[in-house]
């Protein structure tokens, strides 16, 4: 499992070591991931305002990890997501980007509406050129798009609640 982030001091790196509520506060601004390289998952947060290049740095930084490869599923997490900022010119370089190695499903999950529509149209736009991608609005659906009865330890959040989706027998 490895915790990455994008331009942090220690501190604010130690709070996402240490996944407290209180590192999704900190900055305005940052992505941070766990990989857990056995699952073939990834999950992705992204807190605050998101823009082109927040999401190309985090998609870069995501790709670099030598625990990356083509055909993870990712779950990009904007649960916290308070801003999105991406013009119409930004969605060929973040499309192009994405669609590079292809293999795996992107699950985007976050309430927020104005998360929710973007999200929409770029799943779609992946989708129109072959990339399996899925927007949720709960880690019930996120996991049911994943086939998985929960995530695994390394990519559980607190906020997500128990972590497992209800069944009934």
């Amino acid at each position: 499992m490895r915790c990455k982030t994008a331009g942090w001091d220690r501190e604010s790196y130690d709070l996402c070591e240490s996944f407290s509520s209180i590192s999704y506060t900190r900055m305005s601004q940052f992505y941070h991931y766990r990989i857990v390289p056995g699952e073939s998952l990834a999950r992705l947060w992204m807190t605050g305002r998101v823009d082109r290049d927040n999401k190309l740095a985090a998609l870069e930084g995501l790709r670099s990890d030598p625990d990356w490869h083509e055909n993870m599923d990712v779950i990009w997490d904007c649960s916290r997501t308070t801003e999105v900022i991406i013009l119409p010119e930004d969605l060929p370089p973040l499309l192009e980007a994405v669609l590079e190695d292809a293999g795996g499903m992107d699950v985007f999950y976050g309430e927020r509406d104005n998360v929710f529509v973007i999200a929409k149209l770029f799943a779609t736009l992946e989708r129109r050129r072959g990339k399996d991608a899925r927007v949720c609005t709960t880690m019930d659906e996120v996991l049911d798009v994943l086939g998985r009865i929960q995530l695994p330890p390394a990519l559980r959040d607190p906020d997500d609640g128990d972590q497992q989706r209800c069944t009934t027998a």
